[in-house]
């Protein structure tokens, strides 16, 4: 009977750890993805804060000639494929730590059905 209890208390303290460390690691992977989403928001800003200088630079000019007409284009298209590389860049990263944090699960659930 006391080796039936200590049994089971083991088992509790292991899933209990278990516990304790899934959780640890899905807040620190919560950080991780609230930190890539400041990044993020911080470079769309950034990107379009240099796009809106080039702009205010072309806009000096008096009259817009086709040389004024072909830098805003080039500029706007510089700033739209800035923008889609930041926001690629920032998916793949997403998915790697869905990656990781789905690795973990696993190696945890095994471990958990394996005790």
């Amino acid at each position: 009977m006391v080796l039936e209890r200590l049994r089971s208390s083991a088992r509790v303290t292991k899933q209990a750890a278990h516990e304790k460390l899934r959780a640890r690691i899905h807040d620190k992977i919560d950080r991780k993805l609230s930190k890539l989403e400041r990044a993020e928001r911080a470079g769309h800003a950034k990107i379009a804060r240099r796009a809106q200088r080039g702009r205010e630079q072309l806009d000096q000019h008096p009259e817009p000639t086709p040389k004024v007409q072909s830098a805003r284009e080039r500029l706007d298209e510089w700033e739209r494929h800035q923008h889609e590389k930041l926001s690629g860049d920032v998916q793949k990263a997403r998915e790697q730590l869905a990656r990781a944090e789905q690795t973990v699960q696993d190696k945890l659930d095994q471990e958990g059905s394996a005790a």
